[in-house]
């Protein structure tokens, strides 16, 4: 693979994110590096890193390549994503890049890239100049470049603990899922008078627990097994960067994003009538009717991290949340994290009984399913043809909606995959259209 064909394939609509070493390697991530700081016009920088097995070998490379840059570097070294985006904006650097692939397979690696006060860049605000930048990689050395280790992990747990009110103290299945979360979440659980029962616990490249991405088939299902032999109150799982929550109920029966969002929403609500509460256009009815029921405005957002930060700052909102287990928080700089959901949870059950009589299903939804297939554009031109009676959203891949059902399919911005969710008035009528949907995309792979 040629250098052109190695840029031309890891940078995506708002991170950095490829197999390692064959398309993402050292020498360019260190050139992703310096078109960061020479974009930014950057004198300070946050550099932190995940777990992953190749994480140290790129870290070394970002780092040795912003000192030729002439950057002051704050170096976090191990951390999760939030942890990050909360050292950029307490430290009032100009920026920063984590080395990290979140939840992807472990063969893969990337850089997420933030400008001041962990604002993400995508590939409408910046992403693009990068990569023409990276590609040519005409870069001139400049005097003044040092790495200064930065250890702020005490007033980032100070921080996330300021979400907490109300606890009473309750027993958590707590899934770290071979992350750094686990140098933090426990610790802060602990901290807030709860029994944790910590599982996955060993931070590892290899993910020996069940992989990075907890939304992978049976990782839910025997967390809940866990919460029922443990006789815990709950249960919650976190990917490998801790930017993503999944929860279970004492029961062991999943939550879907939407359902945590709706809890979340109830929490925010009591204290801020009238806020506005953002959430991906993958949720429906039951996000709307819940937050304006409380008060609130319902406000949609297409899929992504960089896309929800910047609805959020033009509604003010105070919440949002994605299908996919990723919610933010106005009071959290805008960003994405999976400690502060989990308190917020527990908020919630401490005054208002167990998380299972929390959660009022209306309607029948699918949750994400995926499909792997080479002819995503065909697919989405199939579906669209087919559809076309409905009310139709191209605002982020395709959405419908009719009067008793809805559907979307998208293209994954991270992986190969088209992925679909619906939502019907009956269980039998989203059975239906989902299969229904799943024939005619599969039909393209």
């Amino acid at each position: 693979m040629t250098f052109i064909d190695r840029v031309n394939s890891v940078f995506h609509v708002y991170d950095v994110r490829a197999i390692y070493p064959d398309e993402l390697n050292e020498e360019l991530a260190g050139n992703i590096a310096r078109a960061t700081a020479v974009f930014l016009k950057a004198k300070k920088l946050v550099i932190g890193r995940d777990g992953r097995n190749s994480s140290p070998a790129i870290h070394e490379a970002v780092l040795a390549a912003l000192v030729k840059e002439g950057v002051e570097i704050l170096d976090i070294g191990l951390c999760t994503s939030p942890w990050f985006y909360f050292s950029i904006a307490h430290s009032h650097a100009d920026g920063g890049l984590m080395i990290s692939a979140s939840h992807n397979p472990p063969e893969y690696n990337g850089l997420k890239i933030q400008r001041e006060k962990a604002i993400p860049i995508n590939s409408e605000t910046g992403l693009k100049d990068i990569e023409e930048m990276a590609l040519k990689g005409e870069f001139t050395d400049k005097e003044g470049g040092k790495v200064v280790p930065l250890d702020i992990l005490q007033e980032y747990i100070a921080h996330v603990k300021r979400f907490a009110h109300g606890l009473k103290k309750l027993k958590i299945v707590l899934d770290t899922g071979n992350g750094p979360s686990a140098l933090t979440a426990p610790q802060i659980l602990h901290d807030l008078g709860m029994e944790v029962v910590h599982v996955n616990k060993e931070i590892s490249g290899d993910f020996p627990g069940h992989g990075p991405n907890p939304m992978k088939k049976g990782v839910v299902e025997k967390l809940g097994k866990e919460v029922v032999a443990h006789n815990a109150d709950l249960g919650v799982v976190y990917d490998a960067d801790a930017d993503r929550a999944f929860f279970v109920d004492e029961k062991g029966n999943a939550l879907t994003g939407e359902e945590v969002t709706i809890i979340m929403a109830q929490d925010f609500l009591e204290k801020h009538p009238g806020a506005v509460i953002v959430s991906d256009l993958r949720m429906g009815w039951g996000i709307k009717d819940a937050v304006e029921e409380l008060g609130g405005h319902d406000v949609k957002v297409r899929v992504g991290r960089s896309f929800i930060y910047h609805k959020m700052k033009d509604h003010d909102a105070i919440l949002a949340g994605e299908m996919s287990g990723h919610f933010y928080f106005k009071d959290n700089f805008f960003c994405d994290s999976a400690i502060i959901p989990t308190i917020i949870v527990l908020n919630k059950i401490s005054s208002s009984g167990k998380l299972s009589e929390l959660i009022v299903q209306k309607y029948a939804i699918s949750g994400e399913i995926n499909f792997k297939m080479e002819d995503k554009d065909g697919a989405l031109k199939t579906i669209e043809e087919k559809y076309s009676d409905g009310k139709v959203d191209k605002t982020d891949g395709i959405r419908v909606d009719y009067d008793d059902w809805w559907f979307m399919v998208r293209k994954s911005n991270t992986e190969p995959l088209i992925r679909l969710v619906a939502e019907a008035k009956t269980q039998q009528l989203l059975d239906k259209k989902v299969k229904e949907i799943s024939a005619l995309l599969e039909s393209h792979s």
